[in-house]
């Protein structure tokens, strides 16, 4: 049982590697919907720390689907905070050229806003992700 409900972490990571195959396998929308699970987890858990790894995942998803603001955005989210993984780090920064610092407490209303973001479709979550970060 522990294994199911108890490991948040394992579920998270789980979630982001099946997530980044749909996006290997030009699945978007499913990618997604996997990424914001993961993400869903990472915010109702006491480990703040798990929240860099969805985050990320979406940043790329952003890129991939034409959103290279959005994404760099998302990647300064993640190298502002002291909580992100150093492999994480590494698999962002290619994501922002013009890095601008930002602090953390700007960091978590942007993870909390695209937790609260709904949307159906890659498009138009990503869209209202843009707006909650602009």
């Amino acid at each position: 049982a522990w294994a199911i409900t108890g490991d948040t972490w394992s579920r998270i990571y789980a979630l982001c590697g099946v997530g980044r195959a749909e996006m290997g396998l030009g699945r978007s929308d499913a990618a997604l919907g996997r990424f914001r699970e993961a993400l869903g987890l990472a915010v109702s858990s006491a480990r703040r720390d798990t929240e860099s790894l969805p985050v990320a995942c979406i940043a790329h998803l952003a890129a991939s689907a034409g959103h290279p603001a959005l994404a760099a955005r998302l990647a300064e989210v993640l190298l502002a905070s002291p909580l992100t993984w150093n492999e994480t780090r590494q698999w962002v920064s290619a994501l922002t050229p013009n890095r601008r610092e930002i602090g953390l407490e700007e960091r978590a209303g942007l993870i909390n806003r695209l937790h609260q973001t709904t949307g159906e479709t890659v498009e138009t979550w990503l869209a209202a992700a843009e707006a909650a970060t602009a």
